[in-house]
């Protein structure tokens, strides 16, 4: 068995000597078996005062927020401003409700599911998975669950782009273990908060949370319309510098298929060797192949074209056709440059590269300069303007190692909004970094001074 909760109690218990084992059944079984004393502990419980009567209470050791999902479909129809005016419009709307038997969400919810007015609309399963599966099937139109498990459940199964989650919260508290009065004695919740306190010093309860949450809710945001977007359109402008290098040094359309790949993949294909991701990235998603070859094919056929009318002096052999504005064109390329360091740093932390503040900015700037750094090293160029001052790689480290410090900050408070904004502010701020340093011509200081015969493009 796997999961967040299992992880920090498993560890906790380990810290205090003790040994622990899981089975997966009902809640409701679960909570007359704490009660019972035929079990020991239930991770994941709100303290309430029913089940105060019967079990002790561990400090909290996460905060858990609940959530109406919906079919991505539905997401508009519950206009609300708070979660009284959202259960409002979902028992107006008729939707089917599901919920997990036993569980609390909050006295809103209670008294929503024991409205006779909804009676016949309320359906109760043993999991979230089976919610979620039921949704999917249409057997339900939502469910209430906690919105970082639903999150990691739909990325797990790769449904995340087929639900929503409401952007008003259902319920938020703080969740802890629960400690059977029958079979467990207050000295042994002592026990169990000394070790969450011990965990929490030494650092390893926030890289748990990394590990956990972070991939979840990472991913779910790099895989969003709007990112994509953006990392497609870089790629193509880092293909579109092959294509360009290509026709200055005459190549051929091979040739040029290899210096627009090298740019535009060849630093990510470094990026998860060093990482020891599988399957690389290139592999996993053809798509950018696909638009790096559309782009030679295109880049190719516009210079032909171009160059025949030139010759029949009906225009200018000019670079792929028209008169592309190099403004246009390095604006494109920092927009790549700034996505391809939020993937460098998403990488590090699917892969637990630790420390992250190291491995983030690394593989960020590998990810977005490692590859014209293996272009030109391919093509025996001396003058490599990555290595040469063009700050560039230092533009990925810099807001790579941001990104990477504010994930380890915010590891125990993470959720999608605030992981949306930070990869939002890191594309922003790369970008702007990256615009400012082109405008205002600054460049990293070189080790040695350069020659009037050293080029510096």
């Amino acid at each position: 068995m796997r999961g967040l909760d299992i992880q920090i109690v498993t560890r906790i218990l380990a810290e205090t000597g003790s040994t622990v084992s899981y089975e997966q059944i009902d809640w409701i079984e679960h909570q007359q078996q704490i009660r019972s004393g035929e079990r020991d502990i239930a991770a994941g419980a709100y303290k309430t005062a029913e089940r105060e009567e019967y079990a002790w209470f561990s400090h909290p050791y996460r905060t858990e927020t609940d959530v109406l999902v919906t079919r991505r479909a539905d997401q508009d129809r519950l206009p609300a401003s708070n979660v009284r005016e959202l259960l409002a419009a979902l028992s107006a709307s008729g939707m089917r409700v599901g919920l997990v038997s036993g569980f609390f969400y909050g006295p809103d919810v209670k008294a929503f599911a024991l409205d006779p007015a909804n009676a016949g609309r309320i359906f109760y399963a043993d999991t979230d998975n089976t919610n979620l599966s039921r949704l999917l099937k249409g057997e339900i139109d939502a469910f209430i669950a906690d919105r970082l498990v639903v999150a990691a459940v739909a990325w797990r199964a790769g449904v995340q782009r087929q639900i929503s989650q409401h952007k008003i919260p259902i319920f938020a508290a703080d969740i802890h273990v629960m400690f059977g009065k029958k079979s467990t004695t207050p000295r042994d919740v002592e026990a169990f908060n000394r070790g969450l306190q011990q965990l929490k010093a030494s650092g390893e309860y926030d890289m748990i949370l990394r590990h956990y949450a972070m991939p979840v809710l990472l991913a779910i945001t790099v895989q969003r319309t709007w990112f994509n977007l953006f990392d497609i359109v870089g790629t193509v402008a880092f293909a579109i510098s092959g294509v360009l290098l290509a026709r200055r040094e005459h190549y051929d359309i091979f040739g040029a298929f290899i210096l627009a790949s090298l740019p535009a993949v060849g630093g990510g294909v470094l990026r998860d060797l060093i990482s020891g991701r599988s399957p690389l990235a290139v592999v996993a998603s053809p798509i950018y192949l696909y638009a790096i070859l559309a782009t030679v094919l295109a880049g190719t056929l516009a210079y032909k074209v171009t160059d025949y009318l030139g010759k029949k002096g009906m225009a200018p052999g000019s670079v792929l056709g028209v008169q592309l504005s190099s403004n246009i064109y390095l604006f494109f390329d920092a927009v790549g440059l700034s996505a391809f360091t939020v993937i460098g740093v998403v990488v590090a932390v699917e892969q637990q590269c630790e420390p992250l503040w190291l491995w983030g900015p690394l593989l960020a700037a590998l990810t977005g300069a490692g590859g014209g750094i293996i272009r030109d090293v391919v093509r025996a160029d001396s003058n490599n303007p990555n290595l040469k001052g063009s700050f560039y790689p230092e533009v990925a480290l810099l807001w790579g190692f941001l990104f990477s410090l504010f994930l380890i900050w915010e590891a125990g408070r993470l959720n999608l909004t605030e992981v949306w904004l930070g990869v939002v502010t890191t594309i922003l701020g790369a970008l702007a970094t990256r615009l400012l340093v082109m405008r205002f011509g600054l460049r990293s200081p070189l080790l040695a001074a350069a020659t009037p015969s050293d080029p510096r493009d």
